[in-house]
Formats: structure tokens, sequence, C-alpha cells
């Protein structure tokens, strides 16, 4: 396994839009390598703080020297950093655990992890080893935030871009009805803010986000048309949505005292940046904002640090110990299920059962842990029996 890519320590957020602006060509590369039996699979984790690949290459270590590096930097002036074997494994383990986010110890990094693998396989890139490495790490990396008091301390861009967001008033628009636009109008909600309006291209989305914060819905494009025609009755606004061309002009400012966007790439048109009194941060700036972390978090942080140099290794081993052998895809099992039922379990923890309290909600995840492993074990030991003569 080959790991490599950039970050935001190697290359600022706005030179790594560029390169995640073709994502859809990085894929068709990776593809034409899988077809000449260059790789046996890849995924791309793509955030608005890293652009890494996942290799699983050929196992002799004899693959093209300048494979490394050519299909990122064919996409983009990027800086790059290149590790395999248990360095590759160790790295991953910190980036899904959040200890190489911008926002150190940020929890949304799992289930950008999780759609990485799920992409790559809607792509027909995820090969065995990779599925394998999927359940593991994930499951390691939750385990790690666990034992290390992360999961207790969430935060992430989008609270700390929320944050920012409330110095200029009370009144905030989110434009954005994905993961990042949720986390951010939850932020605002437990802080008490209320006088909140969600915005996305497909107004049943927005709705749907609303009805469940109990804030107002509107189309983009009825916004972006009422924002033309006069200042807005809001304070600030945050975005957190895909585009592929900028959409929010100078014209749309009026009556605004800040704007705040973690898009990838950015939605601003540079004339946003000349309106007068317009606070204007985008990721760069988000990026140079992280404020010092308080004395509780330094300790969480530093135990997942060692918690991570402990597993890393071991992760390695069982990785290397299950890809390995002949029955791969059967000793796999129990992490998939194990996987595919605590995933459930942390959406729904974070909506509709999000009213429990820290000891419920860890009494239920012990209660589905168990059942999930009874159940695993019990269909492997269904499965063996049917493949016997």
């Amino acid at each position: 396994m080959r790991v490599f890519g950039s970050n935001h320590r190697l290359t600022p957020p706005s030179q790594l839009q560029k390169a995640l602006a073709c994502k859809e060509e990085i894929f068709a590369r990776l593809l034409q390598l899988q077809n000449q039996e260059q790789i046996r699979g890849a995924v791309l984790l793509a955030t608005c703080n890293r652009l890494e690949l996942i290799l699983d290459t050929d196992a002799r270590g004899d693959e093209d020297p300048n494979l490394v590096g050519q299909i990122l930097a064919e996409n983009g002036d990027i800086a790059l950093h290149d590790s395999s074997a248990e360095a590759a494994t160790r790295h991953l383990l910190r980036v899904t655990t959040g200890l190489e986010s911008m926002v150190r110890g940020e929890d949304q990094i799992l289930g950008q992890v999780r759609e990485a693998f799920k992409h790559s396989e809607r792509h027909g890139l995820l090969s065995p080893a990779l599925r394998v490495l999927q359940s593991k790490l994930v499951a390691a990396a939750r385990d790690t935030r666990r034992r290390a008091g992360l999961a207790k301390c969430k935060v992430s861009v989008a609270s700390l871009a929320a944050k920012q967001l409330e110095r200029s008033g009370r009144r905030f628009v989110i434009v954005g009805a994905g993961e990042t636009g949720r986390l951010a109008i939850d932020a605002l909600v437990k802080r008490g803010f209320t006088d909140l309006l969600v915005v996305n291209r497909t107004f049943s989305r927005a709705q749907a986000l609303a009805d469940h914060f109990g804030i107002k819905a509107q189309s983009l494009s009825d916004f972006l048309a009422a924002a033309e025609d006069g200042p807005v009755p809001w304070d600030g606004i945050l975005f957190a949505v895909h585009s592929g061309a900028p959409f929010f002009h100078a014209r749309h400012a009026s009556g605004l005292r800040a704007v705040v966007d973690v898009s990838l790439p950015s939605v601003f048109d540079s004339s946003v940046h000349e309106v007068a009194d317009l606070e204007v941060l985008d990721l760069d700036a988000i990026a140079g904002l992280v404020e010092a972390e308080g004395e509780s978090r330094r300790s969480r942080l530093k135990v997942a640090t060692e918690l991570v140099k402990a597993r890393a290794k071991d992760l390695h081993q069982s990785l290397s110990d299950t890809c390995s052998g002949a029955n791969t895809h059967l000793s796999a099992i129990v992490d998939q299920h194990i996987e595919t039922a605590m995933q459930e379990l942390d959406e729904l923890l974070g909506s509709t059962l999000r009213h429990l309290t820290e000891t419920d909600q860890e009494q239920v995840r012990r209660a589905i842990l168990r059942t999930t492993k009874r159940n695993a074990h019990l269909h492997l030991k269904h499965v063996r029996e049917l493949s016997r003569p």
C-alpha cells in the first residue's frame, strides 16, 4: 500500500482547490492505471484541506517509479508527500483520527474517509485489500477517538467557520445542505442562534434540514435574486457548497457584515473582496484562525497521538495478515458487519437520537456493538458450514 498527496500544511487550501477541481480526471487516470495492471485499486481522499491517494500497488514493489506524483501533479501545482507500508498505515490512522486535520481532532473526517471508500467502490476501484483497510482503519480511528476523549470534544472546520460568523451579528444564512452545512447549523443552534436560513440549489433538501432544526429555508436561485434587489436582512453568510464557478458577487453582498466560504472551489467572485466594510473569510483565512487549544483539548490530542503510535504497527500487521490469507473476504465479514452498524448508529446519534445524553449514547453504542459482533460471528459460522463439501 502506498499513500501520497498533499494537505494544508504543504499547500495552501486555495491552491489545493485547483487540483480538487480535477477529481474526475484523476479518477479517469486511476482507472487507466488499473486497466494497465499498474495498480489493483485506489481511494481518493478529497476534503477542504486534503487531497491524498491511497494506492493498492503491486506487492513486489516494482511499479513505475514515475507513478507517484504523476496523477496529482498533472492536475495542480502542489507539494506532495509519499509513504508506504507501515508509515502509510500510521499516516492514514492519524488522518482518520483527525490528528492531521486543519482543526486538529475534528470528527468530520471519519465520514469523509467512509465516503471516499464508497466513491472508489462506485468507480470499481475498491480492491479486496482496500475493502479490508476500510473497515479496520475506520474502526481503529473511532476507538482511538473514544479512548482519547475526542468523541466528547467534537470540533470541525464547519463549527470553527460558524464561530467566526457569530462576530457579525445574530441573523445568518447557511448556503449548502450537505454535511458541512448541517454541522455549521448545529453549532449555531447549540449556541442559541435561531434566526437562521438554510439555502440550497434543491429546495427540498434545504426544507428537510430546516424542518429538522426549526429554521427557514429558501432555494439558491430565489435567494440570489432577492439579494440583487437590495440589502439583505441578514448579518452574515456561510457558504459550504460545491460549484463549478463563482456565483456570489459584490452585488449580492449589500447589507452584509461578514461572509465565510469553506466551499471547494470558492464560490466568491473577486469583486466580493472589494466590498467596503465587509469581512471576507475563505479557507486560507480559516486555516490561519485556528485558535490555541485549551489544556483539556491539548491533553486529549496528546493521548490520541500516543494511541495512534501504539496501534499503527498492530493495524499494519493485521492488514498484512488478513490480505495475505486465502480467505480475505471471509475474514473481513465481521469487520464489515461492525463498520456498517457503527456507521448507521453514528448517523442516528447525529440526527434522530441526538437528544440522548452522552451516557445513554455510550450504552446504546455498546449494546449495538455486542449484538453486531454476535450476529457477524454467527453469519461467518453459517458461511463456513455452507462451504463445506
